[in-house]
């Protein structure tokens, strides 16, 4: 007999894979590697300038 344990003890919280620390982030390829790191469960911070305006940082809304 199976359980759906999600049902019986409410959401599993479950801890980030790994934390990744990205210099530039607020860059071109930085955002694109900290939307796939977040897109697979880990935690990412990041050190860097401020973003342009309308750089894919500040388009996808990202916040580290």
């Amino acid at each position: 007999m199976e359980f759906d344990y999600v049902l019986l003890f409410g959401p599993i919280e479950r801890k980030p894979l790994a934390h990744f620390l990205i210099t530039g982030h607020t860059g071109f390829k930085g955002a694109w590697l900290t939307l796939l790191l977040k897109a697979r469960g880990h935690e990412v911070s990041g050190l860097a300038l401020d973003p342009l305006p309308r750089s894919l940082y500040s388009l996808a809304n990202l916040k580290t």
